[in-house]
């Protein structure tokens, strides 16, 4: 713990009675290192770095209000709600002056040890705790918390595609200039359908498309059964956009 200036002044000025508030207690403290002050209300301009006192009389729902001085210096108002789900937190974080919005859910279990009142013994996992609510909460909606990344130039002759876009199947080329895409392997006259299906003797078995015989030429697919596909493939959202509470399954 000693890599983490100022967790263990605030955990011990503070009653823990569950493993959800030693969580808030972490939460908190990552809030202040990143130059937020906890307010009584949203309308109080002097902030604190300690908790309010009655913080933690709902072990449900926490609701705690901050300020922060923007990069312009101006105060901004934020209200951070933690819900419990189980054994887990949903956490909102509203900036009350443009409304912007952020949400992450972590299960406590992943952070906080069941001897949570032993400070030692209380946290687990810090570090993958800070990359978590700086990325996921504070950043999201704190321009100046915002990881700079720099992304990898593409190829100049890389092709342009954006995840969001459907996917444009280029036109294929026709040397006869014709839009007919389909090649029958029997040339039927247009005038004359029918006339096969009459004579018992003639060959094919009288469809202008047979699925026995691809339109490249050679074989082609047998009937056989479909199944439908719930969505077209490679579109947006995917099931990992909207995560539930507790889902780890990211394959």
């Amino acid at each position: 713990m000693a890599d983490h200036p100022g967790l263990e002044l605030l955990f011990r000025s503070v009653e823990l009675s569950s493993t959800q508030d030693a969580a808030i207690c972490l939460l908190h403290w990552e809030f202040i290192k990143n130059g937020f002050k906890c307010i009584s209300t949203s309308d109080q301009k002097i902030g604190s770095e300690l908790l309010p006192p009655d913080w933690n009389n709902s072990q449900d729902v926490y609701i705690l209000n901050y300020s922060r001085k923007s990069e312009s210096g101006k105060a901004e108002r934020f209200l951070m709600k933690a819900i419990l789900i189980e054994n887990c937190l949903s956490l909102n974080l509203m900036n009350l002056d443009n409304e912007a919005l952020s949400a992450v859910s972590i299960e406590i279990e992943d952070f906080v040890n069941p001897d949570y009142k032993f400070f030692p013994n209380a946290y687990k996992n810090i570090k993958e705790f800070k990359t978590l609510i700086e990325d996921e909460l504070l950043g999201a909606i704190c321009s100046d918390l915002q990881k700079n990344t720099q992304p990898k130039a593409a190829p100049q002759n890389a092709r342009r595609a954006s995840p969001d876009s459907f996917h444009q199947p280029s036109s294929s080329y026709n040397p006869n200039g014709s839009s007919q895409r389909f090649l029958f392997r029997n040339q039927v006259d247009p005038f004359n359908y029918g006339t096969g299906d009459l004579d018992p003797l003639a060959p094919g078995g009288g469809m202008s498309f047979d699925p026995r015989f691809s339109e490249r030429g050679g074989f082609g697919q047998f009937p056989r059964p479909r199944f439908d596909l719930i969505g077209p493939p490679g579109v947006l959202p995917d099931p990992d956009h909207l995560r539930q509470p507790n889902f780890r399954d990211f394959i």
